[in-house]
């Protein structure tokens, strides 16, 4: 008798279990089949520890965890495992229509992200290689766009933002150096360009004294006393080709509107003087002499004048 209530309780406990499994596994199905994969992950691991050497429900948890790590890889931004692993779900024979739906829309929005990530990265490539260049500009801009497609590059596009900075700081002190320099470089070349005129100035100031000396001890190899007429004009030509010398280098040396001012003040220095020769009598001899004598002084006056005012300016 105790023999066979047990066995009858033993076909009870089976019978149990079995519809324990089935009404799990009926479950199981139906949420699968419904999209909701997180409860029918859940039901078919109640199911399992009713029947753990079922390996129908073994498949359904191995499709179903593998559906779960895709999201995480999805998650993490991990886009070439996640494709790799989409496929592999999706050649699983034992996939129902409801997972296979869902497992090639993420597919499509893995390749989306993916392709975007390869866009970006070729963003930022070349936001860098605009920052290496010292192309502060477009790198702004640049980055600008970046920022305003997406928020998942805030490190990233931080980091270039401190590039960015480094780089305008050091392109301000180049420029500012630059600018030094070239402050130093034109007073060097005024400073240069005094001393030349200084220099000129000697220059054409001791050639005048030559002439002027050399003039003066032949007049006194000659004369005794009084020089006679005629004798400063023979050296006319000399003063004058020496006026003509220094008035090239004014021409040169000294800025156009002033040259101008000057020129115009020579024009009627030449007028003048040449008046003043054409009123003087040619006869006797004596007085033609004297009028060669007065363009010699003149020549000569001026020629001292222009040296002394005007090559140190």
């Amino acid at each position: 008798m105790k023999r066979i209530f047990l066995i009858f309780a033993i076909i009870f406990v089976l019978v149990g279990c079995n519809s324990a499994f089935k009404d799990s596994v009926t479950e199981a199905e139906a949420a699968l089949e419904n999209g909701d994969f997180e409860n029918a992950l859940k039901l078919f691991n109640v199911a399992l520890e009713e029947k753990p050497d079922s390996p129908e429900v073994k498949d359904r948890i191995a499709l179903l965890d593998d559906y779960a790590t895709l999201q995480e890889k999805m998650e993490n931004a991990k886009w070439t495992e996640a494709v790799d692993l989409a496929n592999d779900i999706l050649k699983n024979d034992t996939i129902v229509p409801s997972l296979q739906t869902e497992v090639e829309e993420l597919l499509t929005t893995i390749e989306e992200e993916e392709e975007k990530e390869k866009q970006m990265a070729s963003d930022l490539k070349k936001i860098e290689e605009l920052i290496a260049n010292d192309d502060v500009e477009k790198a702004n801009s640049k980055i600008s766009e970046l920022e305003s497609k997406t928020n998942a590059l805030d490190r990233e596009l931080d980091d270039l933002h401190n590039q960015l900075e480094v780089v305008e700081k050091r392109i301000a002190e180049k420029e500012r150096k630059e600018k030094e320099a070239e402050k130093k470089r034109l007073e060097a070349e005024a400073k240069q360009q005094a001393t030349e005129a200084n220099n000129l100035k000697e220059k054409y100031m001791q050639k005048a004294d030559n002439l002027d000396d050399r003039i003066m001890s032949k007049a006194k190899e000659l004369f005794e006393q009084d020089v006679q007429p005629g004798f400063y004009g023979q050296y006319h030509r000399e003063w004058d080709d020496l006026l003509n010398e220094v008035w090239g280098e004014l021409k040169k040396t000294m800025p156009t509107n002033e040259f101008e001012q000057l020129k115009s003040e020579q024009n009627d220095w030449i007028k003048n003087k040449e008046q003043t020769f054409a009123e003087m009598p040619d006869e006797p001899a004596s007085a033609r002499a004297a009028g060669v004598d007065y363009l010699a002084a003149e020549t000569k006056s001026r020629t001292y004048y222009l040296i002394e005012n005007y090559m140190n300016e």
